[in-house]
């Protein structure tokens, strides 16, 4: 992440957001393309193959094989605990068994109770 460049800064300018707000659905998407007048406003600025592209790639992280590490199942249990002590967690989901899980499922909370948990302290 040292050498990335965050480019959704400027998006977040908030004159923008109300004015993306305000637009009508058919500006934001058409014909199956998501962001249609922000597409449409650099079709001469970038390569037609980004612009038309449906494809959404992003990051994820490693999360699954993390959580098969014991360093961080103990943290999780730490996390878990500190949100029981706060009342948060009930004693069944205090002593649930931890499912690794990628950083994209719906269902796995052991991650949000780690973050959360060691937020909570």
């Amino acid at each position: 992440m040292a050498n990335s460049c965050e480019l959704r800064l400027p998006f977040l300018y908030h004159p923008l957001v109300e004015f993306v707000f305000s637009l009508p659905l058919h500006f934001k998407i058409r014909d199956g393309f998501t962001k249609w007048i922000l597409r449409k406003s650099v079709t001469d600025l970038v390569p037609g193959s980004v612009v038309a592209t449906k494809v959404k790639i992003g990051f994820e992280p490693p999360q699954e094989s993390w959580m098969q590490n014991k360093n961080v199942i103990e943290l999780i249990h730490t996390g878990r605990e500190n949100l029981y002590k706060k009342g948060v967690l009930t004693s069944t989901a205090l002593n649930k068994k931890i499912q690794p899980h990628t950083s994209y499922a719906a269902e796995g909370k052991d991650w949000r109770y780690l973050s959360a948990g060691l937020l909570a302290q």
